[in-house]
């Protein structure tokens, strides 16, 4: 029986990544695997001491010291599944033992402009026992986990660290990608980069990357928020609060929840706004889990969505064109049509879309090696 070691991460706001984890430990287990989930503070005593056949974690690997991985130092392939974008852990690329996991398949290429070539794609999943009771209350119209980000204050930052220049093709770059949904923000920037690339010099690029990502994500969700007048809106995050003041009356402000216990209020929802705009071509596990619980996930459309799914048969997408609130509003006031679009998503996503359905190309290539 081949035995793994689930990695929980050191930190993970909202325990996201620790409920990712604990998932994916527990769909190996249904493979047949001898599942050990560790702790990111005895990971490196006990696997040392016993090693694994394969290591498995979320955003990173654990290091014995600086730039030092431990896969490497116990000869363990560590597969390594990011859910944030590669620029951030580029230390990854110099490990021997080290498996790249990318959930947005854009990110791959990314990597390759970079010249690494090993990567592959795994998006994020749901677990298949996450269920609801069809007869109980619906009594949450519409629903939004997503913190909030202070654009302007970023924005500052931008101004603080680098040139008025290069401010400018960033807000390009971030413009860009909220009208085009194929296009990734390394590619609108990159681009706009190469009539100046003298720019670019010096600077840090990770930080870069990271401030017009949050930009990005911030921007977007106002928007969508910012687009919804008249049904109430229930979020969790009491910082939107200070943003919208008296504004937008329609929304109903919370303190944020930990990842579980944003799944049982999903399972009251009749709709859960998603947005997934920093990823291209991979998939957001908020769409997943919104079908699973019963309720219509309402998300950014992508490349990803598109190929995988059927707009208004599986889950419903928008663009910045579209008349949101009318979409969503035909979704609250006819609810066959909304129980038909979770019927057929949660009976594709249970299909195609689990961990366990995801974990099988790890499972390939450690069979493989």
């Amino acid at each position: 029986m081949p035995r793994v070691d689930c990695i929980l991460p050191q930190r993970s706001q909202y325990q996201v990544l620790h409920h990712f984890t604990q998932k994916v430990a527990e769909a190996f287990g249904r493979l047949g695997w001898e599942v050990r989930l560790l702790d990111a503070e005895n990971c490196i005593t006990l696997c040392m001491q016993d090693p694994p056949d394969l290591m498995v974690g979320f955003n990173g690997a654990p290091q014995v010291t600086d730039g030092l991985f431990l896969c490497d130092v116990i000869d363990v392939p560590h597969a390594a599944i990011l859910v944030d974008p590669p620029c951030y852990y580029l230390g990854l690329l110099d490990s021997f033992h080290m498996e790249i996991y990318c959930d947005d398949a854009a990110n791959i290429d990314w990597l390759g402009q970079l010249g690494y070539e090993k990567a592959q794609f795994l998006t994020q999943g749901v677990e298949p026992e996450l269920s609801y009771d069809n007869h109980a209350p619906r009594d949450l119209d519409v629903i939004f986990f997503a913190s909030f980000f202070d654009v302007e204050s970023a924005k500052e930052e931008w101004r603080r660290s680098f040139s008025g220049e290069l401010c400018d093709l960033m807000e390009e770059a971030v413009q860009a990608t909220l009208l085009d949904e194929s296009l990734t923000l390394s590619s609108a920037f990159e681009s706009r980069l190469q009539t100046q690339p003298e720019l670019a010099q010096g600077i840090d690029i990770v930080k870069l990357y990271y401030l017009m990502s949050y930009v990005q994500k911030g921007i977007a969700r106002i928007q969508l928020l910012e687009n919804i007048h008249a049904i109430p809106v229930h979020i969790w995050d009491r910082r939107w609060s200070d943003y919208f003041g008296d504004k937008n009356k329609n929304l109903i402000i919370h303190d944020a929840v930990d990842y579980q216990t944003s799944l049982e209020i999903t399972q009251r929802a009749k709709v859960v706004l998603c947005n997934s705009i920093r990823s291209v071509r991979g998939c957001n596990e908020r769409v997943l889990n919104a079908l699973a619980c019963g309720a219509v996930p309402f998300t950014n459309a992508n490349p990803y969505f598109r190929e995988h799914f059927k707009d208004e048969r599986d889950l419903i997408m928008y663009t910045h064109q579209d008349a949101i609130e009318k979409k969503i509003d035909r979704c609250l006031k006819d609810e066959e049509y909304r129980q038909s679009i979770v019927k057929a998503g949660r009976a594709l996503v249970m299909s195609k879309h689990t961990w366990d359905q995801r974990i099988q190309i790890i499972v390939q290539n450690h069979q493989n090696t």
